[in-house]
């Protein structure tokens, strides 16, 4: 079997296919949001009017009483999260940053999308810290910022989220903020594929094969591609094509 160099094509396009990826994710955890598929229509009460907010209140009895008027009644939704997010509550910033991003209530604006998911990773919120590092990226919301992407996604990855350990492997591998460093590279990779990401599986396969970060491991190889053909991929199942021709 030959040992030539395989890059898996879902990795080369990374600012634009695997951040997109980041962005239109499914949260992991429990999710504030539930399905986006909700009214638009700006409120109309004026926010002097509309909210009530008791003193003895706490950022919690707040959120959860925002959830209850998201699809119902988005500008007020709106203004009850703020006062939260106010109060230090990290789901409730990540909760207004997603309206702000679909326009539920009001007008869309990435900017303080972005703003609200920076202060919720602030506050610890990995969720927030993986979309947050996906607009730096991007430059959504704001001017490009790759190194304060990697360092999002990074913070999100050390708390153990799955996706931003994935882009945390990518931009390492393709040396988005810097030189390659396929070593870890690999070990958030495999971090990844071990945890089922598919993305990861694809490029660790890959990085197997060619023996980049470490050792050649065909029987690696062909594990994480299998795994990762098995959900779909068509980049991995390409890959062992390859592999079978060769034999």
């Amino acid at each position: 079997m030959k040992n030539k160099q395989v890059l898996v094509c879902a990795t080369l396009l990374f600012l634009s296919a695997v951040i997109t990826n980041a962005a239109e994710q499914e949260p992991e955890g429990p999710s504030a949001a539930g399905n986006r598929v909700r009214s638009n229509s700006e409120d109309s009460e004026s926010a002097a009017s509309c909210i009530s907010v008791a003193s003895f209140e706490s950022p919690e009895d707040l959120y959860q009483r925002a959830l209850g008027l998201i699809e119902g009644n988005p500008g007020r939704a709106r203004i009850i999260l703020t006062r939260a997010g106010e109060l230090g509550h990290a789901e409730s910033l990540y909760e207004l940053g997603q309206m702000f991003c679909y326009g539920e209530g009001g007008e869309v604006d990435l900017a303080k999308t972005r703003d609200c998911f920076a202060r919720a990773g602030k506050l610890g919120h990995a969720e927030s810290l993986c979309r947050l590092g996906g607009m730096y990226c991007q430059g959504e919301g704001g001017d490009p910022d790759p190194f304060e992407g990697l360092n999002s996604f990074w913070m999100a990855s050390q708390r153990g989220h799955l996706e931003a350990t994935n882009q945390v492997a990518q931009i390492l591998y393709h040396g988005i903020t810097g030189p390659r460093n396929p070593e870890m590279a690999r070990a958030y990779a495999l971090a990844a594929a071990e945890r089922g990401n598919t993305a990861a599986q694809t490029l660790l396969s890959a990085m197997l094969y060619n023996g980049e970060g470490g050792d050649v491991d065909l029987d690696g190889a062909v594990f994480y591609a299998s795994a990762a053909a098995a959900k779909g991929s068509n980049d991995a199942i390409g890959f062992l094509a390859m592999l079978e021709s060769e034999e």
